[in-house]
């Protein structure tokens, strides 16, 4: 009985070890993505300069250095319910490092409501990546 016991504690304890050495993963194209392996943190800021210029601001934090990260940063305005760009896509895009902090001023932006919303993919050096969207809150340009 006492063998019994040990042969079941031991494969509880190998099947545990496995359990925690898997990987979890998403999709990507190729149908393989880590998810939450690279990127910390994705923030966006935006800032009024003047009276109508907007200044915005992407900062990106990974875990450890990557192969790239690239972010496209667009000012949005409100129609209604709906946010739709009003800027291209200001691109943003560094190689073997593990941060992104730029930023890109919009000029003569006219009377509205808006953000500045970031898309961001983190690429690892093993071809997998991160992606996230993040938005600021809504200001209003009066002039």
């Amino acid at each position: 009985m006492r063998k019994y016991v040990k042969c079941v504690l031991v494969l509880c304890l190998c099947l545990s070890m496995i359990l925690n050495s898997l990987s979890i993963f998403a999709s990507d194209s190729t149908g393989n993505m880590a998810r939450g392996t690279y990127m910390s943190s994705a923030k966006v800021y935006a800032k009024v300069s003047g009276e109508n210029d907007v200044i915005g601001n992407a900062v990106v934090i990974c875990l450890a250095q990557v192969a790239e990260i690239d972010v496209d940063m667009y000012l949005q305005r409100a129609y209604g319910n709906t946010w739709r760009n009003v800027t291209s896509a200001y691109n943003m895009h560094v190689t073997d490092t593990n941060e992104l902090d730029q930023s890109a001023i919009i000029y003569n932006v006219s009377p509205g409501t808006y953000r500045v919303y970031i898309e961001v993919a983190v690429t690892g050096y093993d071809r997998l990546f991160d992606t996230v969207a993040v938005g600021t809150a809504t200001f209003t340009i009066n002039t």
